[in-house]
């Protein structure tokens, strides 16, 4: 099994202050990494007895905005890439993505005040996620109980992202 789960989203005050090493360190963590590892683990899978690979990306990729497209873009490609090893790899290894919305994380912690009270009032859950909430689908998609997901992108996100 492989999750991948590593993400960066810098903090910048307009599209035109990204620079190119923001651009392309963002790109390397978030798409880049996973791509190697996917393949690796993936070709590894295939040739042994089969598995599971779980991608995390961003309910954002579906709708990004103008102070995360870094990120969004390249949650964008990993998106593609595990639609991808779930073809390349297939019928031994599934690829599968879950995509966070808003989560109280480490991150959380940058944002503007205000910023995680307002995404839980818009939340119809009423709250934002919390990284405990990411556990059952992982544990789910890494599990024999889903051997017949392969390829999904399933939202995370209480609701959030609904109407999309």
């Amino acid at each position: 099994m492989l999750v991948s789960n590593a993400g960066m989203s810098p903090l910048y005050p307009d599209l035109a202050s990204v620079t190119e090493d923001l651009y392309d360190k963002t790109h390397a963590v978030n798409a880049k990494g996973p791509f190697r590892l996917g393949c690796l683990f993936g070709t590894a899978m295939y040739e042994g007895e089969g598995g599971s690979i779980v991608n995390v990306s961003t309910a954002g990729s579906w709708r990004p905005g103008p102070g995360d497209l870094p990120y969004a873009m390249a949650k964008a490609g990993l998106n593609a890439l595990t639609l991808g090893l779930a073809g390349a790899f297939n019928p031994k290894v599934r690829a599968n993505t879950v995509l966070p919305g808003p989560f109280e994380t480490d991150i959380a912690k940058a944002w503007p005040p205000g910023t995680v009270e307002a995404a839980a009032r818009m939340n119809p859950m009423r709250r934002v996620g919390q990284p405990e909430d990411m556990v059952g689908i992982c544990v789910f998609l890494a599990s024999d109980a889903s051997s017949y997901v392969n390829g999904a992108q399933i939202l995370v996100d209480g609701g959030s992202f609904r109407t999309l």
